[in-house]
């Protein structure tokens, strides 16, 4: 629904441009009673003296598409996302390098491979990414939960890691 809208808000003015004939105005039928003339600078009290007209415009706000500005995430939010999902692949393989550490993702096994851990990544963010417009759809407010959770990830891997080499043996 939004990229129609914002096709439409793009088309009209290019039509307008191109010498069409078509044109649409949403305060069309208040445009009897509007006073064109109308200068702000002098005119600061309008709709204190035509509050019938400025009544009804705010009354039919909701005829007026509103539009939502998302500003994308940075590259650095972006670049930080991929750098801790890097860490946590390369930090849970060396973990699984001890006995006693397994894979608690329930959607791996318990001792996945270095190209099953990629395959996973792979799947589950990187065919959005490219797939779903994740770049230009996504907030930095949404990248920074994201990184928040798996940066505890890397965080949990890293102090599993430090336990495993005191108390464990490594298998290779």
């Amino acid at each position: 629904m939004r990229k129609i809208l914002l096709l439409i808000s793009v088309m009209i003015p290019l039509s307008a441009m191109a010498g069409e004939s078509f044109y649409y105005d949403p305060l069309q039928e208040f445009a009897t009673d509007l006073n064109l003339k109308y200068n702000p600078e002098f005119d600061f009290d309008y709709c204190s003296k035509n509050t019938e007209i400025c009544n009804n415009i705010i009354k039919d706000q909701n005829r007026f598409p509103k539009f939502d500005i998302q500003n994308r995430a940075s590259d650095f939010s972006w670049g930080m996302f991929w750098t801790l999902q890097a860490l946590d692949i390369l930090s849970t393989k060396e973990g699984l390098e001890y006995d006693c550490v397994k894979e608690m993702n329930p959607l791996l096994p318990k001792r996945p491979s270095t190209s099953r851990l990629l395959l996973h990544k792979g799947m589950v963010f990187g065919v959005p990414y490219f797939g779903k417009n994740w770049r230009t759809n996504t907030t930095d407010e949404e990248l920074l939960a994201a990184n928040l959770i798996t940066a505890i990830v890397v965080i949990n891997n890293i102090d599993v890691i430090n336990g495993a080499s005191r108390n464990c043996s490594k298998l290779r």
